[in-house]
This record gives structure tokens, sequence and C-alpha cells, in this order.
């Protein structure tokens, strides 16, 4: 007989984690297939989230220099990011979040989305909004794409940007940031409702800091 078929079917979830950092691409690429299919679950993602360092295992997806397990690893990574457990655990390797920067810059437009959802639910959590805050190149990389002609990408930023400005060294960030205000100001006038609504709250937040927001609305 030829070479054995490697059976996803029978192997745990804790093997898949183990696999995804195999030196063998296609095994690591075959590993992250079967992981992005089972965070589709909320029970496979709690599953994942209980193998030990598991966020650290599917990060070294990001940085192995293969746009297709970075494209995998990034996509599982926002799937677990949908829990508050999961963000904690990612937010808790910030190596594996400012290894985003260099994603965001990639110009591959499948890992871009997948890279801004990601920050964008980190950024729910004030863990996350300071673990993003506190890599630069990783806020520069998010900020510029305010000008990308992608339109799922306009809205996970806008999104993510809406978020990292609900406090006020988040916002002091975005004020800093001439180039990305003025363009967030346009794209309050995009077609697309969820880019618009998303990019008007981050131009409201940041005028929040200029009169104190009242504490209950009448």
């Amino acid at each position: 007989g030829g070479g054995r078929q490697v059976q996803f079917q029978e192997q745990t979830v804790e093997d898949l984690v183990a696999l995804v950092q195999s030196r063998d691409t296609d095994t690591a690429l075959s590993a992250a297939t079967e992981l992005d299919k089972v965070c589709k679950r909320e029970d496979g993602r709690n599953a994942v989230l209980s193998v030990p360092d598991c966020c650290q295992l599917i990060a070294s997806l990001l940085v192995r220099g293969d746009a297709a397990c970075a494209q995998r690893g990034c996509k599982i990574l926002a799937s677990l990011s949908l829990d508050a457990r999961g963000r904690a655990l990612i937010t808790g390797v910030p190596s594996a979040v400012h290894s985003l920067s260099s994603l965001l810059q990639s110009g591959q437009t499948p890992s871009v989305q997948y890279a801004t959802l990601l920050i964008g639910n980190l950024a729910m959590d004030r863990e996350g909004r300071a673990c993003i805050l506190s890599s630069p190149p990783l806020f520069d990389s998010l900020s510029s794409l305010v000008f990308s002609t992608d339109v799922k990408t306009l809205r996970h930023t806008s999104g993510a940007l809406r978020n990292i400005s609900s406090d006020s060294t988040g916002r002091r960030r975005v004020e800093g940031d001439a180039a990305c205000v003025r363009q967030l100001q346009s794209l309050t006038q995009h077609p697309d409702v969820s880019t618009a609504r998303y990019a008007a709250a981050v131009i409201r937040n940041l005028e929040q800091k200029h009169q104190r927001a009242p504490k209950f609305t009448l």
C-alpha cells in the first residue's frame, strides 16, 4: 500500500491543535482546516479553548510565512474571539495580537478581513483594547485600513475603531491620526450602512471627550 491516509476524524481537538505547528506545511494547514470547522460550533470552540496554550499554538500559524496558514489561523482566532473566554485567552498572548500587524499590511483580502474582525472583537474588552494599543504598529496598520476599497474590511475596521475609541486612551490614539479621522468623517456617508454607522459612532466617541457626556439620557 501507499502512504497512510491521515484520518482527521479519529483525531482529538488536542491532536489538531498540536498539529498546527507541524514542520510540514500541508499537515499544519490540514489540521487548521479541521479546527476551523470545529470552531463554527460553540461546543467546538469550548473544546479548543480547553487545550492548554491553544491560542499560542494556533497563533503560530500567523508567523510561519505561509499565506494560507496565516489566513486559516486568523479565521480560527476570529471564531474563538466570539466568546469572552476566547478573547481573554487571545489577549493573554500579546505577541499573537501584535503579529496581526503584518497580516493587516499583507494585501491578502480574506486575511485582512479576518484580522480586522478579530481586532474589533478583542477591542470589546478593556484588556483587549490595552493589548492592541500597546503596539503602535498594529494600531497604525489598522487605522490605515479606513482607506480600504474592500467593503468588509472597511466595515470591520470602522467597527474596531468604534470599540477602540470607547475609552480615553483609544480616543487619544484615534484623534492623533488626523488622516484617519478625516476619512472616518467621509465614511459616515458610505453606502454600506454598517460602515457608515460605525464611522459615525467613532466621531461621536471623539466628540464626547470635549463635552462631559450626560450620565443618563432622558
